[in-house]
C-alpha cells in the first residue's frame, strides 16, 4: 500500500512546492509594484521647497487664522486620501495660497504620506467626533441610538461641518471640489439651491446659529440622507431669511441674513446628470469648457458618484484637463489608470 501511495504523494507534494514558489514571486512582485507607485508620489511630493507644517506635530505653536481658512472633512474612517481627494487639497492651497487649508480626518493616525506634506498652509488634523460634539447641541443627535449604530457617512460629514463651522467659522468645502479660482472674494455665502456641500460662515453668523439650533432639534432618521443637510438648511433659510426663488426675494433674504446666495454653476458647472462624463475618453471639451474657464469657481466632480469610474490619465478627459492645470503637482504621480 505505501508503494502505491508514494506517486501520489509526490504529486501532491510537487503542487504544493509549485504553488509556494508561484505565491513567492507574486508577492515579489506585487510589493515591487507598489513601491514603484508609492515611490513615484513620495518622490515628486519630496522636490516640493516649502515645508510641511501639522497643528498635531509636536513643536508647531501656530494658531491658525480661521476667517480665511479653507476646510475639509474625511470620515469614512481612512488614514489617506484617495488621488482625486489630493487634487482637490492642493487647489484649495494654490486658490488660497497663503491661507489655511484644513483636512479633517476620523481616520488620521499622526502619519501622512510625503504628498500630504506640500505646504506650510496644510493643516493635517485628526477630527475625534466624541470630542467635537462633547457639551454641545449637536450631541443630542449624536448620541442618539440610532445615530451611534453605523450611521450614513452622510449625516457624519453633514453634523460635523456644521459643528466645525459654529465652532471656528471659515468656508467648508465638499473634498470633491476643485478650486479653480479664490473663493473667498465671495464674503459669507452658500449655493442658490442651499445645498451643503459649500458654506461660508462666521463662527457669529445668525443664520450659521440658526442652522445649528434646528440641527441640534431634529429627530433623527437614518433612512433620510439629506435630513441633516439640505431639509436643514432650507428651513432655516425660509424662517430666518424668508427666501423663495424671484430674484428681489434672493436678493433681500441675503441682506436680512448677512449672506450671499450664489449661483450654483459656479460650484457645480456641470449638471449631476452629467457627472459621468467628466471621465470620459475623447468627448467634446468644447461643450463644457466655456462655461468653466469663464465663469466657474470649482469643478465638482461627484465623489459619492463616480468613485468607482476608472480614469486613464493621458485620455482627453475633462477631468484629467483640469487636474493637470490646477493640481499639477500631484497629477504628476498619478497612476495610469486612477
Amino acid at each position: 500500500m505505501l508503494i502505491k501511495r508514494q506517486p501520489i504523494l509526490t504529486v501532491i507534494l510537487s503542487l504544493l512546492l509549485f504553488s509556494c514558489v508561484y505565491y513567492n514571486q507574486f508577492q515579489e512582485q506585487y510589493s515591487a509594484d507598489l513601491k514603484n507607485i508609492l515611490y513615484s508620489a513620495e518622490a515628486a511630493a519630496a522636490s516640493l521647497p516649502i515645508k510641511f507644517q501639522n497643528e498635531d506635530s509636536p513643536g508647531n505653536t501656530r494658531v491658525i487664522n480661521y476667517t480665511n481658512a479653507t476646510f475639509f472633512i474625511e470620515v469614512s474612517g481612512r488614514p489617506d486620501l484617495s488621488f482625486r481627494q489630493i487634487c482637490a487639497v492642493e487647489a484649495a492651497l494654490s486658490a488660497h495660497s497663503g491661507n489655511p487649508v484644513i483636512v479633517y480626518m476620523t481616520g488620521y493616525n499622526g502619519t501622512s504620506s510625503h504628498w500630504m506634506k506640500a505646504s506650510e498652509n496644510l493643516y493635517i488634523k485628526k477630527l475625534n467626533l466624541d470630542e467635537l460634539f462633547l457639551n454641545t447641541h449637536l450631541e443630542k443627535v449624536y448620541r442618539a441610538k440610532n445615530f451611534r449604530t453605523k450611521p450614513p457617512v452622510e449625516h457624519i460629514a453633514d453634523l460635523s461641518r456644521i459643528a466645525l463651522l459654529k465652532k471656528h467659522g471659515g468656508l467648508y468645502l465638499d473634498i470633491d471640489m476643485i478650486l479653480m479660482k479664490s473663493a473667498l472674494d465671495l464674503g459669507s455665502f452658500m449655493l442658490k439651491n442651499q445645498g451643503n456641500g459649500v458654506l461660508r460662515f462666521d463662527k457669529n453668523s445668525p443664520l450659521l446659529a440658526k442652522i445649528y439650533q434646528l440641527l441640534g432639534n431634529v429627530k433623527y432618521n437614518r433612512g433620510d440622507y439629506t435630513l441633516l443637510g439640505a431639509k436643514i438648511i432650507k428651513k432655516a433659510v425660509k424662517e430666518l431669511c424668508y427666501f423663495n426663488d424671484s430674484v428681489s426675494s434672493i436678493k433681500k433674504a441675503g441682506e436680512i441674513c448677512g449672506i450671499n446666495f450664489v449661483d450654483n454653476d459656479l460650484f457645480s458647472p456641470v449638471p449631476w446628470f452629467e457627472f459621468k462624463k467628466l471621465f470620459t475618453k475623447n468627448i467634446d471639451l468644447n461643450k463644457f469648457r466655456t462655461k468653466i474657464t469663464k465663469k466657474a469657481v470649482a469643478f465638482h466632480f461627484a465623489g459619492h458618484m463616480t468613485k468607482n469610474i476608472p480614469v486613464f490619465k493621458n485620455a482627453s478627459s475633462l477631468f484629467n484637463t483640469v487636474a493637470r492645470k490646477y493640481c499639477p503637482v500631484i497629477y504628476q504621480s498619478f497612476p495610469d489608470v486612477y
